[in-house]
């Protein structure tokens, strides 16, 4: 095999080239194994003879991996200056292209050293300036986004950005103590007998209150003071960089190549590598929510449905999470810290607790603070499962309509049992045929599909779920990093539902249930609403163990890690791919989930758009005829709809605070600032999270469900106007009339 034959080469080329080093004090030096595993990944992703990688290598690769690699070092420009930079350039012998590929690691260890003496500098500077005394009455801002900015251009430069940073850190833990204050005040204040009664109707209710008061009260720290949280936060993160061993440098340089060809392609150090695998295993304990690096913050992609975060219902798409730590130790800084070990911080035993220092979406990047307590678990495929409802609807004529809602938070498929030859297995697609056949039985009119935060799973199972609703024939197709294609069919006759279809997405709804979506879109067999579009994850990748390649050697006794990578695309049975674009809905809504900067087009590098032929499939023309009468019904209610009117005003403010990069370091405009928007926030919160797939649907009756989910309750009125058009007649007339 042409691999092997290529990896002993490589193997005994970098044993020729080990030199043994006595590490200096403070510094980091890469090790002996280090070269066989970074020869072995370019080989993978850039040699011809073997490359894996859907994409071909860029010209660009060595000012790309400059670029990434600094940029995961210091994302927001506060510790390089120009000159350090340009050092840096200068101390590269030939270009990184051909260092890397000869297996040459060294300039990312003189990066990440030099880097550890301009954070301890840095340290030293803010702890001085600590000293004296700050005027919070002045007219000036800080510009907290410095991720597109020049470097800066000395020391001198960076002093003023530093002096302005340290003073807005002092204003936000003043503000979080001046809030919780506050909070304390109005939970102290004797309450009226209304109050009482309240109370007691919901006990739950306040308990919950109570407990998210209690656990900010102790992020605050009751004997540190804001100047000391900050030198806590400061010794943290320099105790984190020290601490790092040099296969975690080795890792953050791989990653900062890899990326250069698809966010998604990664090299796993052996500890990544390891929860990788538990993770696939889904034996792990955490919180279950998916990470993402956003410029050093660790932002929440998804949340996983049945898991702690969606239980506790306090985490949200798009939160940042700026600190984590457990009931026994002292929350700790985690801005810039890799997502890997934040991950790492997150888990732990089950049943403890986690607390996290987040800055919620709504509110901005630049909002104040809150810390909220997560009980760690393990997410249970029950816990993720498809339920039902029911909802009866009355038409503008008079008629009762019965609508099913199936919501399916993954696409979830048992492989053990299926490879024991297990019957009635465990999977979606056969907890949604049972449902289905109940929801017959009680004679609906109109079946919802709910995917708003289904992000993904099984490519099998979203088949066979396709299959439920259409006859056999093709469903998705795949193309290879060698460009050959493959054709995914349900080879089934049988349709189990063939009445009108509806499907909510969002752009949460990411892979396979893209696939689904635009299956549905291709065979006109649904009507396809939600967000602008769904998450355009349209990307396959694989895991190779390096262990494995050089096993039969039995060269080094150290693990290697592994290399995940992008070797193949989705494309839809139309030829576009759900890559970037996602699936467009027929109808659009606006709503929280549209707003937030995720989804695929978010990411650095993310793969383009592509188009390939498309694949003969039935169509079943049963929606193109009315998709243009019941988007004119549905605008008009939604514009008169005063929950939507409000839902327009709010992230209309949203996209202001989002797109802000200042705050004012003037404590009076902060605060006022602050007042002001908190108040319509809070005024308005509850259609902002109606927006949102409502996590214990199942447990709410029919009336609660709508009125806490906006988009749903939309839903519903639009299959009801699909209904009544099909029943009054499939002509052209009633297009004509409207």
């Amino acid at each position: 095999m042409l691999i092997i034959k290529k990896i002993k080469y490589l193997i005994f080329i970098c044993s020729l080239l080990v030199v043994l080093r006595v590490s200096a004090y403070n510094k980091l030096y890469p090790q002996y194994s280090y070269s066989i595993i970074t020869k072995i990944i370019t080989s993978i992703l850039i040699d011809d003879n073997f490359k894996n990688h859907f994409k071909l290598a860029p010209n660009t690769v060595s000012s790309e991996l400059f670029k990434n690699y600094l940029k995961n070092l210091d994302p927001n420009r506060l510790y390089f200056t120009k000159k350090n930079i340009d050092f840096l350039k200068n101390s590269i012998k030939t270009s990184l292209y051909e260092e890397i590929e000869e297996g040459n690691t060294e300039f990312a260890f003189r990066a990440y050293n030099l880097f550890i003496r301009k954070v301890k500098k840095r340290t030293e500077f803010a702890k001085n300036l600590l000293k004296q005394k700050f005027n919070f009455n002045t007219d000036e801002s800080y510009n907290f986004d410095r991720s597109e900015v020049s470097w800066a251009k000395n020391e001198k430069v960076l002093d003023k950005i530093w002096r302005k940073k340290i003073k807005n850190e002092l204003l936000t833990f003043q503000l979080m103590d001046k809030i919780a204050k506050e909070n304390q005040s109005l939970q102290s204040k004797p309450m009226t007998e209304t109050a009482k009664d309240k109370k007691s109707k919901s006990k739950e209710s306040k308990n919950k209150t109570r407990n998210k008061k209690k656990v900010d009260n102790k992020s605050i720290g009751k004997n540190r003071t804001p100047k000391q949280r900050i030198i806590k936060r400061l010794d943290s993160y320099l105790n984190y960089l020290e601490k790092n061993k040099p296969i975690k440098i080795l890792e953050i340089y791989l990653n900062s190549f890899t990326h250069i060809y698809d966010p998604h392609s990664s090299y796993m150090s052996p500890h990544t590598e390891e929860n990788f695998n538990i993770q696939m295993k889904l034996s792990f304990v955490g919180i279950g929510a998916y990470l993402s690096d956003d410029n050093g913050y660790i932002k929440i992609e998804r949340i996983i449905p049945g898991g702690p975060a969606d239980k506790s219902d306090n985490l949200h798409a798009g939160d940042r999470i700026i600190g984590v730590g457990d009931k026994k130790s002292r929350i700790i800084n985690v801005i810039d810290m890799p997502i890997s070990d934040v991950v790492t911080k997150i888990r732990g035993k089950k049943g403890t607790p986690v607390y996290l220092n987040i800055l919620p979406a709504e509110e901005g990047i630049h909002g104040i603070p809150r810390t909220i307590k997560i009980i760690r678990g393990i997410v249970k495929l029950k816990d993720a499962e498809a339920h039902d409802q029911i909802i009866e609807k009355e038409t503008e004529k008079g008629e009762k309509l019965k609508i099913g809602i199936i919501n399916i938070p993954s696409f979830y498929y048992d492989f053990k049992a299926a490879s024991d030859n297990k019957k009635n297995l465990k999977c979606s697609t056969s907890d949604v045929k049972k449902i289905i056949k109940k929801l017959k039985k009680k004679n609906i009119d109109g079946l919802i599909i709910d995917l708003r935060a289904n992000g993904g799973g099984s490519l099998k199972d979203a088949i066979d779920l396709t299959g439920l609703f259409v006859k056999k024939g093709p469903i998705v197709q795949i193309k290879n990093h060698n460009n050959e294609i493959h054709i995914e069919r349900d080879k089934d006759e049988e349709c189990i539902y063939e009445g009108p279809l509806l499907v909510l997405v969002s752009k949460l709804s990411a892979s396979a249930a893209e696939i689904f979506a635009g299956a549905m879109k291709d065979y006109n067999r649904a009507v396809i609403v939600g967000d602008k579009s769904t998450h355009g994850k349209g990307t396959v990748q694989t895991v190779f163990a390096l262990d494995r390649l050089v096993k039969p050697f039995n060269f080094l006794d150290c693990k290697l890690g592994a290399i995940k990578l992008t070797n193949a695309m989705f494309y839809r049975i139309n030829g576009s791919s759900t890559q970037l674009k996602g699936v467009i809905p027929d109808i659009t809504f606006n709503s929280f989930t549209n707003s937030l900067n995720i989804g695929e087009k978010e990411l650095d590098h993310a793969l383009p758009w592509d188009y390939i032929a498309p694949v003969p499939h039935k169509d079943y023309k049963v929606i193109k005829p009315y998709i243009k009468l019941l988007n004119m019904k549905s605008q008009n209610r939604r514009k008169n709809d005063k929950d939507f009117q409000k839902l327009n005003k709010l992230l209309d403010m949203y996209e202001k605070l989002k797109n802000r990069k200042e705050v004012s370091l003037n404590r009076h405009k902060r605060i006022e600032k602050y007042k002001k928007e908190k108040k319509l926030l809070s005024s308005q919160k509850k259609i902002l999270k109606s927006t949102i797939s409502q996590k214990n649907a199942k447990e709410k009756s029919v009336d609660d469900m709508l009125s806490d989910d906006l988009l749903l309750r939309e839903s519903v009125n639009i299959m009801s106007d699909y209904i009544s058009i099909l029943r009054n007649g499939k002509n052209k007339k009633i297009v004509k009339k409207n």
